[in-house]
Protein backbone atom coordinates (compact mmCIF):
# COMPACT_ATOMS: atom_id res chain seq x y z
CA UNK A 1 0.00 0.00 0.00
CA UNK A 2 1.25 3.74 -1.04
CA UNK A 3 1.20 5.89 1.19
CA UNK A 4 2.00 10.04 0.62
CA UNK A 5 4.40 11.05 3.30
CA UNK A 6 5.28 14.35 5.07
CA UNK A 7 9.07 14.87 5.49
CA UNK A 8 9.34 11.50 4.83
CA UNK A 9 7.15 10.03 7.14
CA UNK A 10 4.22 8.39 6.68
CA UNK A 11 0.94 10.06 8.21
CA UNK A 12 -1.52 8.04 10.44
CA UNK A 13 -4.39 10.22 11.84
CA UNK A 14 -5.89 8.61 15.25
CA UNK A 15 -8.86 10.99 14.70
CA UNK A 16 -12.51 9.56 14.55
CA UNK A 17 -14.38 8.24 11.63
CA UNK A 18 -16.82 11.32 11.42
CA UNK A 19 -13.27 13.90 12.19
CA UNK A 20 -11.66 11.74 9.13
CA UNK A 21 -14.25 12.27 6.75
CA UNK A 22 -14.64 15.37 7.66
CA UNK A 23 -11.39 16.87 6.27
CA UNK A 24 -8.43 14.76 6.51
CA UNK A 25 -4.65 15.42 5.35
CA UNK A 26 -4.10 14.18 1.53
CA UNK A 27 -2.46 10.87 2.05
CA UNK A 28 -2.82 10.06 5.59
CA UNK A 29 -4.22 6.78 6.40
CA UNK A 30 -6.50 6.82 9.97
CA UNK A 31 -6.47 3.87 12.43
CA UNK A 32 -8.80 3.76 14.98
CA UNK A 33 -6.80 4.86 18.22
CA UNK A 34 -9.10 2.83 20.52
CA UNK A 35 -8.51 -0.49 18.52
CA UNK A 36 -4.73 -0.77 17.29
CA UNK A 37 -4.58 -4.26 16.68
CA UNK A 38 -1.23 -5.96 14.94
CA UNK A 39 -3.35 -7.76 12.06
CA UNK A 40 -4.89 -4.51 11.51
CA UNK A 41 -1.64 -2.56 11.39
CA UNK A 42 0.00 -4.88 9.54
CA UNK A 43 -1.57 -4.73 6.56
CA UNK A 44 -1.72 -0.62 6.73
CA UNK A 45 1.58 -0.35 7.67
CA UNK A 46 3.95 -3.05 6.40
CA UNK A 47 7.16 -1.84 7.24
CA UNK A 48 8.26 -1.79 11.08
CA UNK A 49 11.29 0.44 10.31
CA UNK A 50 9.10 2.71 7.75
CA UNK A 51 9.05 6.44 9.87
CA UNK A 52 5.43 6.67 10.95
CA UNK A 53 4.14 10.18 12.24
CA UNK A 54 0.99 10.22 14.20
CA UNK A 55 -1.64 12.68 15.21
CA UNK A 56 -5.25 13.83 16.20
CA UNK A 57 -6.71 16.67 17.07
CA UNK A 58 -4.90 18.00 20.14
CA UNK A 59 -2.56 14.96 21.15
CA UNK A 60 -4.44 13.03 23.50
CA UNK A 61 -5.23 10.53 21.41
CA UNK A 62 -1.79 10.47 19.48
CA UNK A 63 0.46 9.83 22.44
CA UNK A 64 -1.52 6.12 23.21
CA UNK A 65 -1.03 5.16 19.82
CA UNK A 66 2.79 6.25 19.43
CA UNK A 67 2.98 3.65 22.48
CA UNK A 68 1.07 1.27 20.68
CA UNK A 69 2.64 1.35 17.73
CA UNK A 70 5.91 0.89 19.42
CA UNK A 71 4.80 -2.07 21.65
CA UNK A 72 4.39 -3.82 18.11
CA UNK A 73 7.61 -2.87 16.73
CA UNK A 74 7.47 -0.05 15.05
CA UNK A 75 11.22 1.48 15.52
CA UNK A 76 10.35 4.94 14.11
CA UNK A 77 7.02 6.25 15.47
CA UNK A 78 6.81 10.00 16.14
CA UNK A 79 3.93 11.79 18.08
CA UNK A 80 3.00 14.46 16.30
CA UNK A 81 0.34 15.96 18.57
CA UNK A 82 -2.63 17.48 17.77
CA UNK A 83 -3.14 18.80 14.40
CA UNK A 84 -6.51 21.07 14.34
CA UNK A 85 -8.65 19.90 11.25
CA UNK A 86 -12.16 20.37 9.98
CA UNK A 87 -14.21 17.86 11.70
CA UNK A 88 -12.55 17.89 15.43
CA UNK A 89 -16.06 20.27 16.39
CA UNK A 90 -17.59 17.67 18.74
CA UNK A 91 -13.39 16.78 20.88
CA UNK A 92 -13.50 21.14 20.90
CA UNK A 93 -17.04 21.14 22.75
CA UNK A 94 -15.55 18.54 25.53
CA UNK A 95 -13.05 20.73 26.25
CA UNK A 96 -10.35 19.16 24.32
CA UNK A 97 -9.93 15.78 25.60
CA UNK A 98 -11.42 12.81 24.90
CA UNK A 99 -14.00 10.94 26.91
CA UNK A 100 -11.90 7.86 27.34
CA UNK A 101 -8.54 6.43 27.15
CA UNK A 102 -7.36 4.05 24.38
CA UNK A 103 -5.02 2.34 26.35
CA UNK A 104 -7.30 1.19 29.22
Amino acid sequence: MEHKSFQGMILVDVRSQEEYEAGALPGSIRLDCFDIQEDTVRLLLPDRNAPIGVFCHTGSRSAPAVLRLRQLGYTQVTDLGGLPLPGAEEEEENGGMDKSSPME
